[in-house]
C-alpha cells in the first residue's frame, strides 16, 4: 500500500498544523511587550511570523516523531522492535510516495496515540495512513 508522507496534516479550517512556535504563540507573546499593535501593524506581524514559524507538519513528520519516541512503559522495548521503528522512521522520513506494508501503518497507528497529546494530530494521520495517495486514484492500469 502507498501512502504520500509529503501531506500536511492541517487542523479543522484545513490550515496546516505547525509544531512548537506558532504565529499566534509568537504574536501573544510579543503582545506583552508591544501592546499598541495597529491592526495593520498586527496584520504585518501576522504575515512575517507566519513565514518564519517553520514548516507546516507533515503525516511523515507525524509518523517518524511517534516512531522515534520513547514512552512510559517501553523501557526494556526489545532491540529488534527498536530496529524495526528506526527503520521504518528512516524510510519514511525520504517523504513523498511510499510503498508501506499493512504492520507497518498497524505499528504506527497507536504510537501516534502516545506521541502527539489530543485529538487532531493522531486522528488526522491514522486517516491519512489509511487512503490510498491521490495521485494513485488517477494513475492509468
Amino acid at each position: 500500500m502507498k501512502r504520500n508522507f509529503d501531506e500536511v496534516i492541517t487542523d479543522l479550517d484545513n490550515e496546516p498544523v505547525r509544531v512548537g512556535m506558532t504565529p499566534d504563540t509568537i504574536a501573544a507573546a510579543l503582545a506583552a511587550f508591544w501592546p499598541k499593535l495597529t491592526p495593520e501593524q498586527g496584520k504585518a506581524l501576522n504575515e512575517e511570523i507566519t513565514k518564519a514559524a517553520g514548516k507546516p507538519l507533515t503525516l511523515g513528520g507525524a509518523c517518524v516523531g511517534a516512531l522515534m519516541g520513547a514512552y512510559q512503559g517501553e523501557e526494556n522495548l526489545d532491540d529488534m522492535m527498536r530496529l524495526t521503528r528506526m527503520e521504518l522512521a528512516r524510510k519514511i522520513h525520504k517523504g513523498g510516495v511510499l510503498e508501506i506494508e499493512p504492520k507497518d501503518r498497524d505499528l504506527i497507528k497507536p504510537l501516534l496515540k502516545k506521541k502527539w497529546a489530543g485529538i487532531l494530530v493522531p486522528v488526522t494521520a491514522a486517516e491519512l495512513l489509511e487512503k490510498e495517495p491521490v495521485a494513485d486514484l488517477h494513475s492509468v492500469a
